[in-house]
């Protein structure tokens, strides 16, 4: 596939991604893409201080793609959020494809520094995880009394900042940390975030439980909105609970493992998707009757050893 191609492909994916977001997803995720660029130019200009000869390393090499894929995405976000849609009806439709055509440019400018393929960020968890509505924060007792929603908005857009970094959970832990305690205020910072990062006091076990949680819960939302697609099409596609069944799984998750319900119907344990509780691994995925091969077993037959109930705080 031509680079060309590829850009075009991947540039139809973003568009759609877009227009798939509601305005307040839709600035909550530039807002993110912005302070994402902002960390990821910092950190690139402190290696290449510290490293003179640090240019041709994998460390900026990684630094300078991530930015390209920011850089990109933001061209096509600020373009197709207003200019494009308003192009369309102010001028029709030659107008439009000489927009459309500005974003393909930019794009493939933006992806010049690639070595490789040429990535796309995660828009719509991005979208997911930025948004207070999405976040699993008011569902436990002892999160919910503490942190007031400004407070919920703050920790939802760092999520999403950490997506749009490609940052492990523990990379997005170990950020979370550093701007929650006392000496992560950043004077210049709007007043919310001060605000949010005056008054936390993150153990590293609790921001460790938020991110994993919250992570899971927009992917398995994102893998339940596809079953749901998927149904349209087809009425014979379920959704099916997978619990990973290890040692350090739980009764409750043991027991979902399997269910299979209709796409946007509740599993026994009134919950759509996973997680089921903090710290949850399960995932839910699509599920037809033919797809089943009855001469394997069961993954309850593979892993009978599960460790004992915990309940989450």
């Amino acid at each position: 596939m031509s680079k060309r191609t590829q850009t075009q492909a991947i540039l139809d994916q973003v568009n759609q991604e877009v227009a798939g977001l509601g305005n307040a997803e839709r600035r909550r995720v530039l807002l993110a893409l912005r302070q994402a660029e902002e960390e990821l130019a910092v950190a690139l200009a402190e290696w290449l201080k510290r490293k003179p000869d640090g240019a041709g390393r994998f460390t900026a090499k990684h630094y300078r793609q991530a930015l390209a894929q920011i850089r990109g995405t933001r061209a096509v976000f600020d373009t197709v959020g207003t200019t494009l849609n308003d192009t369309l009806n102010a001028a029709g439709k030659t107008a439009t494809v000489m927009s459309y055509e500005h974003i393909r440019q930019q794009w493939e400018h933006f992806s010049l520094s690639f070595d490789g393929e040429i990535k796309q960020l995660p828009i719509t968890i991005a979208g997911r995880l930025a948004t207070v509505q999405n976040s699993l924060l008011h569902r436990y007792r002892k999160i919910s009394s503490k942190y007031t929603r400004e407070t919920r908005k703050w920790v939802t857009k760092q999520l999403a900042v950490g997506v749009i970094k490609g940052e492990t959970f523990d990379q997005m832990t170990s950020r979370l940390v550093k701007l929650a305690g006392p000496k992560g205020l950043i004077s210049n910072a709007p007043l919310p975030d001060q605000m949010a990062r005056g008054v936390l006091s993150f153990p590293r076990s609790r921001v460790s439980r938020i991110v994993r949680t919250e992570v899971i819960n927009a992917y398995n939302k994102g893998h339940m909105e596809s079953v749901a697609e998927l149904a349209k099409d087809d009425d014979a596609v379920m959704k099916r609970w997978d619990s990973t069944l290890d040692r350090r799984g739980c009764a409750t998750c043991r027991d979902l493992d399997g269910e299979i319900r209709k796409p946007l119907d509740t599993f026994s344990t009134e919950v759509q998707h996973p997680p089921q509780h903090p710290h949850c691994r399960c995932t839910v995925v699509a599920w037809k009757k033919n797809w089943a091969h009855p001469s394997l077993p069961s993954a309850k037959q593979l892993s009978p050893v599960i460790s004992p109930v915990k309940t989450p705080a």
